[in-house]
């Protein structure tokens, strides 16, 4: 009986898979291009608000901290910007509303933006609002169907239409002014354009 031959292991060539490498590249730029098309606005961006061909702004004494939303006709105190998929809120606040809320992302207190739509100024349809109170922070969008205190934005709406978590939806950044002695900050939020 003859013996086999014996047998040589020959090196394994490692397997070429062009599928992940194109995956890899693919993902990325999917996921770059993606968080710039919902990065936040720059400053050249933002737009003022105006009512009555005037920039809104509020007084900078009716209350202190982080509730006081403060600015003038040369700093106004509300800014929107819209980039088709988000619609964008900015307010000057007379101090950083940086905070221990329900989930530690800003203050307990709320902020917000009334939006009058029937062209009657002493109540209000619309409101979009920080909600920093709720131990669930959120940004909210709420109508307001029966208006029951006149000329009063604290009017309480019926219904909320609309909740989105705060995380990774708001910014806060330093000012370019210091209003009252100390230093400013804008809170940023934004809410999807299409639930509007």
């Amino acid at each position: 009986m003859s013996a086999l031959p014996s047998a040589t292991t020959l090196p394994r060539q490692p397997q070429r898979r062009p599928g992940v490498k194109f995956f890899v590249v693919f993902f990325f730029a999917l996921f770059t291009v993606g968080a710039s098309l919902h990065a936040w606005p720059t400053t050249a961006q933002w737009l003022p608000v105006y009512r009555g061909g005037a920039i809104v702004y509020d007084s900078n004494t009716d209350t202190n901290g982080s509730r006081n939303i403060v600015g003038s006709t040369a700093s106004p105190s509300l800014y929107l910007f819209n980039d088709g998929i988000n619609l964008y809120f900015r307010l000057r606040l007379d101090s950083s509303p940086a905070g221990t809320g329900g989930q530690g992302l800003l203050q307990s207190f709320g902020w917000g933006v009334i939006f009058d739509t029937n062209m009657v100024a002493t109540d209000f349809e619309w409101l979009i609002m920080v909600d920093c109170i709720d131990k669930n922070e959120s940004i909210l969008l709420e109508h307001n169907t029966v208006q029951g205190t006149i000329n009063d934005p604290g009017d309480k709406t019926a219904a909320i239409v609309y909740t989105l978590g705060l995380a990774g939806n708001y910014q806060i950044s330093v000012a370019d002014t210091a209003f009252n002695g100390d230093q400013d900050y804008f809170l940023d939020w934004r809410l999807p354009y299409d639930v509007l």
